[in-house]
């Protein structure tokens, strides 16, 4: 079993993991560290994906924001 790391040095979780949003949400606020922090790969593996940004409307369904994907062993994706 693979044992994964926290990505950031604290733990906000802004947005759960639901059926209808398949991901995990980490937040940026002042009391955790703020912007501008290290971001750690949860286990050693390959990056497979990068989005670097935000679609502006905050309302479109494709707002996904900022994505970095790796494969891990055994077929495990962060």
């Amino acid at each position: 079993m693979i044992k994964l790391r926290y990505p950031v040095n604290y733990i906000y979780i802004s947005q759960e993991y639901k059926s209808n949003h398949k991901a995990l949400d980490l937040g940026w606020s002042k009391s955790y560290g703020g912007k501008n922090q290290n971001i750690y790969a949860a286990y050693d593996g390959v990056v497979t994906n990068v989005v670097d940004g935000k679609d502006k409307d905050l309302t479109s369904r494709n707002n996904a924001g900022n994505i970095i994907s790796i494969k891990h062993a055994d077929n495990l994706e962060t």
